[in-house]
């Protein structure tokens, strides 16, 4: 799916940074209601800590559209 930097951006003053990913659905992939899963693995901080985030959310898949994900930190 995604491989890469993570380089939030600040949209709005009062909110915390974030950067959109668009996920496309391959053709064939059937219809209905999905489930998308994310996850995150970085080094944290002087001693270079692992952490690991994981976010699941249920989609509904229609033949031809994409999904917009927006991850805030």
């Amino acid at each position: 799916m995604y491989e890469g930097p993570y380089k939030p951006k600040y949209y709005q003053q009062y909110k915390p940074s974030h950067e959109n990913f668009t996920v496309a659905v391959p053709p064939g992939f059937p219809k209905g209601l999905a489930q998308l899963n994310v996850a995150h693995f970085s080094l944290v901080g002087v001693r270079q800590l692992p952490c690991r985030l994981v976010y699941a959310s249920d989609v509904f898949v229609l033949p031809g559209w994409s999904i917009s994900v927006v991850r805030a930190p």
